[in-house]
């Protein structure tokens, strides 16, 4: 007897970790999924391909390490601020 693999056309049901893997008698089972790299589920039920990434600027000094922290001022206003041991640069979005 052969086995089928039936497609799954909705990822409705979000992220399971790994202790629900047996659970096949869970309701969300059959419509989640553990790992999605480089794709996000929508809510009517399929998947999409998550934005690329944007350039913002490099360090001089590769060994520097910062923290990105968004700054949202108002509906017209944001900038995206770089946070490191030497000080903050700011960044116009």
């Amino acid at each position: 007897m052969a086995s089928i693999n039936a497609p799954i056309t909705s990822f409705a049901g979000g992220r399971i970790g790994s202790l629900l893997h047996g659970r096949v008698d869970v309701a969300a089972y059959a419509r989640a999924g553990e790992i999605y790299q480089n794709f996000r589920p929508m809510a009517q039920g399929g998947l999409t391909r998550r934005p690329p990434m944007e350039y913002i600027d490099s360090f001089t000094d590769h060994d520097r390490q910062g923290t990105l922290l968004p700054f949202v001022f108002n509906t017209e206003q944001s900038y995206l601020i770089l946070a490191t041991t030497d000080g903050f640069d700011f960044f116009i979005q």
